[in-house]
């Protein structure tokens, strides 16, 4: 410590120095009456016990001769210098935390001693402790704002081994309530202070409540927005009186919109809360809800806000919050809208009954269709539809009517169809996912990044519309050839570069969400890459098919019954022969295998172990397909076929006949190695060289007055049919007007003379739709004329008999 120019400056020190000791000296009592600032000083710490650093002992303020001081020297930790004059001396204080050097000596004061002009309160503050600390703003102006605690409770800690500041120190629990008068609203925004008081308050009598009451009435809204005085005014309105929380209420909303402002504060909602809980009487209750409603939208939307409108829904009646819930259906868009809104506007709707509630669901289900697209909003439309109320759920539907497609295709309005088909009935359901079908924008939803979810949703939804969800886009449809004679379906592939041009667009595997390529396995061939089955057929007559294998749902058109299911089929990479220039899309195969639809669908139990096919006359065209069994008509005429002898549905063909005349020919000529097969997939027939030569000579005898012409491929006569060693093909073209019931089951094939186009009136089956009318070609789409292709001299016995256009 230096004197300059009569004053005392003191500095912090290095902490290796921040302690040392003073000579001892006698005590002497206090006459000059110019005591110095310096002495003051010494008079407070005179009376603390200290504790020392680096195993010092600790010297306790005594009456006697000798007195044993202690300098303490803490490390500045920064600020700006405080100085404060008395009697002539100036003292600087490097900050609150600035460390004092300085000799304890001299008499100890008593603090009726030093006179009624200093006053030590104001330089102590609460500390995070609970107890007090040295504050240096009270030392100003000529006189030190000090404390002096009672000499037998004060203590100070000298911490210097973790480099904490020096602070004077006290309990609050010796502090009484009327110390603290006059400054309440300083130490309620303090962080410690608002813990001292909020102590005081929770042990305190009804007067010094009504001590602190008085002190921040005038400020509450002030403190209710502060960080720490808004814990005051919560503890505060726990213990005072319900007239004074009605005053606290009436000062809040003295001016329009300070509640609000305060509720939209992150301090202000919890001091807001904390009242709401409080309140009981009505004329508090309406008081609040009156200031609330007025910027019931700003609170709303607000993050802070919003826990104060779900507060008074909680805790309030419908009629107390009557006019909050009109101003929020008012607002309904905006607030569903808002990220905090739409949270707040399911609560309204949760908590309120009644007119109050009807008149929200009115609201947004008025406005459903643009919620539906909102981001937030969107939450809004699912909530009412979770509540499962009938009448709700069904007016929302109605105002979504029309819009499904849309919706799926949009990020936020696709959660809301999905949502819609979960929580309504199943003809409402069904009716969406008609809706989904029918609208032009159909063949989008399987590739759309939100539709196909909405596809998925409606599969779960409905057994019967699973597959007819996916099979039916315009755009995945085709025309096949039905074939007894082979077993694969398969149709073009999109990525086929040698198929030809067929009636529909080619199948786009890409566009499918169900499509599933079938890997490689021991029971397969395989691509050149070993990754997937592949697929070849060779036909009769010469033309062939070949691609790879894959799974997807298949169906048989609107008018089938029949659920649709996943098959495997195939896709398409080339192909040739008539097949390339036919208009059909594929071949549709029925033969015996574990390929074939029937098969497949025996496997899974859609049909039993038998079809039947009618080809409709050549004047009307028209016919029908029946999967599954039939009940046969009693003149149905039935022949053995034996599936170990062949894998085609064979029979045992007896005699033929031209112009009703019996061919003279040899029964056992038709029993070759496969016997009579029947195959639908073609129109050519092909016949024993005997039978063919003495058919042939029976037409030509029946017809000799006709003259006869060249035919249009000069390797045909102008009859035109050929030898095919010693088996016999029946084209399907030969049983036209015929029911012809395929029983496998029972090994045999059935015949039944009808008109196919009436199929339907005559098995008078109830649900058996209408035969399909013949497919006329458009102009646009036609196959090109081609000659017909030579038929082959014999008949490959390793391939399945085929079809030609």
């Amino acid at each position: 410590m230096e004197q300059r120019n009569n004053r005392y400056q003191f500095q912090s020190a290095p902490f290796e120095a921040s302690v040392r000791h003073l000579n001892q000296r006698h005590l002497r009592p206090q006459t000059s009456s110019q005591n110095s600032c310096h002495d003051i000083i010494e008079s407070l710490f005179s009376r603390l016990s200290v504790s020392h650093h680096n195993g010092q002992p600790s010297f306790p303020a005594s009456y006697g001769d000798l007195f044993v001081g202690s300098a303490l020297d803490h490390p500045s930790v920064g600020g700006q210098p405080i100085s404060f004059q008395g009697m002539g001396q100036n003292l600087q204080n490097n900050g609150v935390n600035a460390c004092l050097s300085m000799g304890l000596h001299d008499y100890v004061s008593y603090p009726d001693m030093l006179g009624s002009n200093i006053d030590f309160w104001d330089s102590f503050i609460p500390d995070v402790n609970g107890l007090l600390r040295a504050d240096s703003s009270g030392f100003s102006n000529g006189s030190i704002n000090g404390y002096l605690l009672p000499k037998s409770q004060n203590s100070v800690r000298s911490s210097l081994y973790n480099k904490r500041p020096h602070r004077l120190q006290e309990s609050s629990n010796y502090l009484p309530l009327e110390n603290l008068r006059g400054r309440i609203l300083r130490f309620a925004k303090d962080q410690n202070g608002c813990r001292l008081l909020q102590s005081i308050l929770g042990s305190v009598t009804q007067e010094g409540i009504d001590m602190v009451f008085l002190e921040v009435i005038d400020y509450v809204g002030e403190l209710m927005l502060d960080p720490f005085g808004n814990y005051v005014v919560q503890k505060l309105v726990e213990v005072c009186s319900e007239e004074q929380r009605t005053q606290i209420l009436l000062t809040v909303t003295k001016s329009e919109f300070q509640l609000v402002r305060i509720c939209l504060n992150m301090h202000g909602t919890r001091a807001v809360q904390k009242l709401l809980e409080r309140i009981t009487s009505q004329q508090q209750v309406s008081v609040v809800m009156s200031a609330l409603s007025l910027g019931a939208v700003a609170l709303a939307k607000d993050m802070n806000g919003q826990h104060v409108i779900k507060h008074c829904l909680e805790h309030f009646s419908d009629e107390n919050n009557k006019y909050l819930l009109n101003v929020v259906a008012d607002n309904c868009f905006e607030i569903a809208t808002d990220k905090s809104g739409c949270c707040i506007l399911q609560q309204c709707v949760e908590f309120s009954k009644g007119e109050a509630r009807d008149r929200l669901v009115a609201e947004i289900t008025a406005n459903a269709l643009l919620l539906a697209e909102d981001g937030y909003g969107n939450y809004v439309v699912q909530h009412l539809l979770g509540l499962k109320v009938p009448q709700i759920t069904a007016n929302l539907l109605r105002q979504l009517e029309g819009s499904y497609a849309a919706l799926a295709c949009n990020k936020y309005g696709s959660n809301v169809v999905e949502k819609c088909l979960f929580e309504s009935r199943e003809e409402q359901s069904t009716q969406i996912i008609w809706e989904l079908l029918g609208s032009p924008n159909a063949s989008m939803l399987l590739v759309d990044s939100f539709g196909n979810y909405v596809i998925q949703s409606a599969l779960l939804v409905s057994k019967l519309l699973y597959d007819e969800a996916i099979y039916w886009d315009t755009s995945q449809e085709f025309a096949l050839i039905v074939d007894t004679g082979s077993t694969v379906t398969y149709v073009p592939c999109s990525t086929c570069e040698q198929c030809g041009k067929h009636q529909d667009p080619r199948f786009q595997p890409e566009a499918s969400s169900t499509y599933k390529p079938i890997k490689c396995n021991p029971s397969c061939d395989c691509d050149d890459e070993g990754k997937q089955c592949t697929y070849e057929r060779r036909y009769a007559e010469m033309s062939s098919s070949s691609g790879v294998l894959a799974e997807d749902v298949i169906s048989f058109g609107n008018e089938s019954e029949l659920t649709p299911k996943r098959a495997i089929f195939g896709c398409e990479n080339a192909e040739t022969g008539d097949l390339f220039r036919q208009r059909a899309d594929g071949i549709m195969g029925l033969g015996r295998g574990r390929l074939s639809v029937v098969d497949q669908l025996v496997e899974k139990n859609i049909i039993s172990y038998s079809f039947s096919l009618c080809y409709g006359g050549m004047d009307v065209g028209g016919g029908a397909m029946v999967l599954g069994r039939i009940s046969p008509p009693p003149d149905m005429v039935f022949t053995h076929s034996d599936p170990y002898r062949s894998p085609y549905y064979n029979i045992e063909l007896k005699e033929l006949h031209v112009a009703g005349k019996r061919l003279k020919l040899n029964p056992r000529i038709f029993n070759g190695k496969h016997g009579t097969v029947l195959d639908s997939g073609t129109t050519y027939a092909y016949l024993p060289e005997a039978a063919f030569l003495a058919f042939k000579d029976a037409i030509v005898k029946e017809i000799h007055f006709l003259k006869q012409i060249h035919g249009p491929d000069p390797n045909y006569n102008d009859v035109c049919f050929s030898g095919a060693g010693r088996e016999l093909l029946v084209p399907g073209i030969i049983v036209r007007n015929t029911l012809v019931t395929y029983d496998r089951e029972n090994d045999k094939i059935g015949f039944w003379k009808t008109n196919c186009s009436e199929l339907w009136k005559r098995l008078q089956v109830p649900g058996v739709p209408v035969p399909a009318v013949p497919v006329v070609p458009p102009s646009s789409n036609k196959s090109e004329a081609m000659p017909p292709a030579k038929a082959p001299s014999v008949l490959p016995p390793d391939f399945v008999p085929g079809r030609i256009s």
